[in-house]
């Protein structure tokens, strides 16, 4: 897929519309079989290296080639390049431009829409991709079928960095890895941590600024995941609205965001919105 930018597309435009009056209005009074002149050369080659350079950054690839093979035959045949030939090649350009708009289709971003390609860390406020880089890629995956309007892939991903937060907890409680595709029930992962933090921190224990209270604080932004999930499974087999799946990828942010200010206080300010609001 190509990043198209709309100011450069309309820049092409603009460029071949101009070339091409240009071209036209100084051969005007010239007549067709009449062969370039030198000074009338220099300026072809120029406005011809604009047109390769113009269509080949937009992806036009057939009237770049076709520009490229007009500015080759300019700069290496002297005395055969004709005024018509100039005339012909340049309405050639402007219309392979054409025909290769007609076969493709623009899809149109908003302001909004367009920031959810941000990298991960500019999504979420903090520096994902340094503690968790999985989890990093599959976020920016994520809010762009947020931006696309495919909110079930959306939640895909947000599955998919939710295993890497829930395997590095376990890892950080002693528990066997949860998320195995046997054991992919949200009661049993949620009762299997529950279990080691009330042994490991009972709440009487649970002070505040204490490992305990941080488990427990992780807990309950996991158990805010599984409300929006609809499902007891920790698989995608429902259909999301965008409302549903931007509210799991937020809950999953949070989740991640609240693990790595345990793992890493300095690095993660655990008061940093990773909300993410297409």
């Amino acid at each position: 897929m190509l990043e198209l930018n709309a100011s450069k597309f309309f820049d092409t435009i603009m460029d071949v519309r101009g070339i091409k009056t240009a071209i036209m209005s100084s051969l005007a009074e010239g007549r067709p079989d009449e062969v370039l002149d030198d000074e009338t050369r220099t300026i072809l080659v120029e406005n011809f290296r604009t047109l390769v350079a113009a269509t080949g950054f937009i992806g036009a690839e057939l009237a770049s080639m076709a520009a490229n093979r007009m500015l080759q035959n300019i700069e290496t045949n002297d005395n055969l390049v004709k005024i018509s030939d100039i005339v012909n090649a340049i309405n050639d350009v402007a219309n392979r431009l054409r025909d290769e708009a007609s076969l493709i289709s623009f899809m149109i971003l908003n302001r909004t829409q367009y920031s959810l390609f941000n990298p991960a860390s500019e999504l979420l406020g903090w520096d994902i991709q340094k503690l968790f880089p999985y989890a990093a890629r599959e976020v920016e995956e994520a809010a762009k079928c947020l931006a696309l309007q495919r909110p079930t892939a959306c939640v895909f991903h947000a599955m998919r960095m939710l295993e890497v937060g829930i395997r590095r907890f376990s890892k950080i409680l002693g528990i066997p890895d949860p998320v195995k595709p046997a054991e992919r029930n949200w009661g049993n992962i949620l009762k299997t941590i529950k279990e080691k933090i009330d042994v490991e921190y009972p709440s009487s224990k649970r002070m505040p600024n204490s490992d305990g209270a941080a488990f427990e604080k992780m807990y309950a932004s996991l158990d805010a995941v599984k409300n929006p999930w609809r499902n007891n499974t920790m698989h995608v087999e429902a259909f999301y609205t965008e409302s549903e799946a931007q509210h799991i990828l937020n809950c999953v942010g949070f989740f991640l965001q609240t693990l790595g200010a345990h793992i890493a206080p300095n690095d993660v300010d655990p008061k940093a919105s990773s909300e993410i609001n297409p």
